[in-house]
């Protein structure tokens, strides 16, 4: 019997993560072993596309094996594994450690597959980008002004493939290897285009013994999406749900509470067993002070919560960190020490990174793309910016 090494990662060895590109009608797959890495410290030869007609040339695609060869001849983490060399290092369990004990190899050839399946999308969020919403580049490719927000600036000139193009591929990979994990993300994966080829798959029983993670909008679940989704072993559910009422309408344009609203109600009451389902909010400056009621709500909806701080980049105009102390002391005072929104209490001091005529800027830009009143945000939040 073989001895693994010590360094060894069931992420480099049966793990993909891929992203897209199309250029002259060729498609390119960008590989990385996990999410978890830090960018910076990976060599440019690593990051390097591979020219794929199908998912399998990835396997012996450059990238993948400058990775393996790295750890093949090491007996450390590559330097780019921060995170888990940290929590090694301290004697805690690492994402790493986590895979090497899961992966079930007598059954499965693959342990995770991590896929961005398009940048196709149907909202145009606010502290969103042209990289992960078609209707955001749409917008942004048509303004002829010079006033786009920040985030909204920066078009990716590299082509995405077709929905479907992509689709298919994963699907036919899906048809030859049992996955044991498989992460969709997108834009949003669950329209149409992005998602039939994977339907047909699992309505053929093919995932029965796979996990299934999607992080989602939310915006298209139906039943039939539901009866599809009950023939895998399990599904992690993650639906993306920043505010409520007026505030959620101006944050996740051009969609509207009272439609999430129903369909979240519908999934409480409706939901299969194998169902794992998790609200995802980002605060966010334009959300911050609604956090109590927004709590209140998800209370009483009746699904697991995780607010999330960590907005991109750490600078960005609508990091809830400029909000000023007087409005995140209220928050703090009101929302529920239980929750992880005690992380407002813990920042009550934090500088402000952007200067308020940026926001002021930016946030007049939305109001009017939307047309929408200035009563879309929170009593304080408008007097704060003089709206």
């Amino acid at each position: 019997m073989t001895t693994k090494k010590t360094n060894h990662c069931t992420y480099v060895d049966n793990s993909l993560r891929l992203n897209f590109a199309e250029k002259n009608g060729e498609i390119f797959a960008r590989y990385k072993p996990c999410c978890n890495l830090n960018s910076e410290k990976i060599s440019p030869a690593m990051k390097n596309k591979t020219s794929i007609s199908s998912i399998d040339e990835v396997f012996t695609g450059q990238s993948r094996r400058l990775w393996q060869e790295y750890f093949a001849a090491n007996n450390e983490l590559h330097p780019a594994c921060i995170q888990c060399i940290d929590l090694e290092s301290a004697g805690l369990k690492s994402p790493r450690i986590d895979a090497n004990r899961n992966f079930n190899a007598d059954k499965f050839e693959v342990f995770r597959l991590d896929i961005t399946l398009s940048t196709e999308c149907n909202l145009a969020c606010t502290f969103c980008s042209p990289g992960s919403s078609s209707l955001i580049k749409k917008i942004s490719r048509n303004d002829n002004t010079k006033n786009l927000p920040e985030q909204w600036k920066k078009i990716n000139n590299e082509i995405t493939p077709d929905a479907t193009k992509t689709s298919n591929l994963i699907s036919n990979f899906l048809e030859k290897y049992k996955v044991q994990m498989i992460k969709f993300i997108g834009g949003e994966p669950l329209l149409h285009n992005n998602w039939e080829p994977i339907a047909s798959i699992i309505d053929k029983n093919i995932l029965s013994e796979t996990t299934l993670e999607l992080t989602t909008n939310g915006t298209v679940i139906n039943q039939r999406v539901l009866d599809n989704l009950s023939k895998v072993k399990s599904v992690k559910l993650r639906i993306s749900v920043d505010s409520i009422g007026k505030n959620y309408d101006f944050l996740r344009w051009p969609h509207k509470f009272e439609k999430i609203d129903k369909i979240l109600r519908f999934l409480q009451k409706n939901k299969p067993d194998n169902f794992d389902i998790r609200i995802a909010c980002l605060v966010n400056i334009y959300n911050f002070e609604m956090l109590p009621l927004i709590e209140e709500y998800f209370n009483e909806i009746g699904f697991p919560v995780g607010y999330t701080f960590n907005l991109k980049p750490n600078n960005s105009i609508q990091h809830y960190q400029n909000i000023p102390i007087h409005i995140r002391q209220f928050v703090a005072e009101r929302c529920s020490k239980e929750s992880n929104l005690a992380m407002i209490s813990d920042n009550i001091t934090t500088d402000n990174t952007r200067s308020k005529e940026d926001i002021v800027r930016e946030t007049r830009w939305f109001l009017e793309q939307r047309n929408m009143p200035s009563d879309v945000l929170a009593p304080m939040t408008r007097e704060w910016l003089g709206l």
